[in-house]
């Protein structure tokens, strides 16, 4: 009853005359739920329209900015009642939005003075947040509840146990934060170049043998995951596939022994392991796991497409060509597909691209009413390259533009861009970083300058070819996605393209 006593004076102190949220009006023709319905319908796509419709021939939007104001106010406090048992959250992910959920009211009922409710709720709490391994959750309430038993209540055992928790979860704080660092590190470095390999491995090393002198009474999933990612690093960035692969199954095998099951790291190194045995040409080991992963990720999220973009990758180095037409259908013709990112979207512009040249080239069944869907001047458009955003796309794009016009017999125009690619070679391609394609490049490039014989090409490029099946992909200093289709292949169809070439 004391518990309740103390919450019924908190609640008749404050004098809750209504909550103000979205969704239970009982006036829906307020400005405030039509401004909310109309942007939840799509109706209002911008402000204008929706001045225009609420404000009509009202001049000043003095009024309109009020009424954004207040339905964001409520949006905010509808947030707060969303149900975060929904069945769309993982279970860690339930168990983490209802600690902090805990969290806010336990800091809410300490502020209004309900002292008894709060110090209950951050004892229960704080054991949930040690079990699911929530470690600055811990921390934060460790300090909390070690302020109010020395200060407050003055029983020095409680004091004492959340003096020792708060020093050892902060070295776990401590460690995790460190590590998080070192991989956001090494990935930025990655998404800005995705051919510069040796620097990542440098730092990777030393990175690892940094966290190797922490010494931690608790390793948690999160401080495991990261180090692995930055093992994996150091191996990709020493063009050691095999061995990546090695470590992948090994740290899947530790993260099953963890008492929480970390989601989000199974599904980060899966995703790794998938790219070695697209590296290996191990397409059945490779499918297995996608085929695992797709029945565990729900369809149209992110990572959903993000493993569609991995299998299809395998599937069109493993020459599983058929198949790869199959999920670029299903992934594209997904729903959501145009809700992703612009950059997400261009992605699969450029596999279209790709999946378009191997239709033309006969190694893909195309329907009859089909042969006109994909336009490769639009392409050309849409897809241009050399802008400073694309994150290492240039090189597939580059290369899809000219096969393409290859196969259109569009010669006059791989004429005049011979130059910008003589040009963005020099500048970008060096040959430690970039050797297989910078190699490709080269080999294109003998195409129009030997006026497009099939003769002279092969005879020309004969070298060049041989050096490049001397640094196969999986032992190349470059990244498993900057060929979307293996150079050998895409080779052999274009001097097959090149044999029917009639000027």
């Amino acid at each position: 009853m004391e518990k309740l006593r103390e919450l019924v004076n908190v609640v008749t102190r404050n004098k809750i005359k209504a909550i103000e949220i979205i969704g239970y009006s009982s006036d829906n023709q307020t400005k405030i739920n039509q401004l909310y319905e109309g942007i939840k319908t799509g109706a209002y796509q911008n402000d204008s329209e929706a001045f225009e419709d609420l404000y009509e021939g009202d001049c000043s939007k003095n009024s309109y900015y009020k009424l954004k104001f207040s339905l964001r106010e409520r949006l905010y406090n509808t947030v707060f009642f969303i149900d975060i048992k929904n069945s769309k959250y993982s279970d860690i992910k339930q168990t983490q939005l209802y600690v902090q959920k805990m969290i806010s009211l336990f800091n809410l009922l300490k502020a209004k003075g309900a002292t008894i409710n709060a110090i209950s709720i951050g004892e229960k709490v704080i054991k949930t947040a040690i079990d699911y391994e929530f470690v600055l959750e811990v921390v934060y309430l460790a300090r909390r509840l070690r302020s109010h038993y020395a200060l407050v209540v003055g029983n020095r055992k409680k004091y004492l146990y959340y003096h020792e928790l708060l020093k050892k979860y902060q070295k776990v704080a401590e460690a995790e934060a460190t590590a998080e660092g070192y991989f956001y590190d090494l990935a930025s470095l990655y998404i800005k170049n995705k051919s510069t390999k040796r620097k990542i491995a440098q730092l990777a090393t030393s990175y690892l043998e940094d966290l190797d002198t922490f010494r931690i009474e608790l390793e948690t999933s999160s401080f495991y995951y990261y180090k692995t990612m930055i093992s994996i690093s150091l191996q990709m960035g020493l063009n050691d596939y095999q061995k990546t692969l090695e470590i992948c199954d090994k740290s899947l095998s530790r993260l099953e022994e963890f008492k929480v099951r970390n989601t989000r790291a199974f599904m980060i190194i899966s995703f790794q392991k998938i790219a070695c045995c697209i590296q290996l040409k191990l397409y059945k080991e490779g499918e297995e796991v996608i085929q695992k992963y797709l029945k565990l990720i729900p369809p149209g999220i992110f990572n959903w497409f993000k493993v569609y973009e991995l299998h299809l990758t395998l599937c069109l180095h493993t020459g599983a060509y058929e198949k790869a037409k199959e999920v670029y259908d299903q992934a594209t013709k997904h729903a959501k597909f145009k809700k992703l990112p612009e950059f997400s979207r261009e992605i699969w512009k450029i596999y279209q691209a790709w999946i378009h040249f191997l239709m033309l080239a006969g190694k893909i069944k195309m329907p009859a009413n089909k042969r006109k869907k994909f336009r490769v001047g639009k392409f050309l458009n849409e897809v241009p390259t050399f802008s400073k955003d694309k994150r290492g796309l240039n090189i597939p794009i580059l290369i899809a533009q000219i096969v393409l016009l290859l196969q259109k017999k569009k010669y006059d125009a791989i004429l005049n861009r011979v130059e910008a690619i003589q040009k963005y070679k020099s500048r970008y391609l060096d040959k430690e970083n970039n050797f297989r394609s910078n190699l490709f490049i080269r080999m294109l490039l003998h195409i129009p300058k030997h006026n497009f014989s099939h003769h002279a090409v092969t005879k020309k490029t004969k070298k060049l070819f041989s050096r490049l099946q001397e640094v196969p992909l999986e032992v190349a200093n470059q990244s498993h996605d900057l060929e979307i289709l293996p150079y050998e292949d895409t080779w052999e169809i274009i001097l097959q393209e090149l044999k029917r070439v009639r000027r």
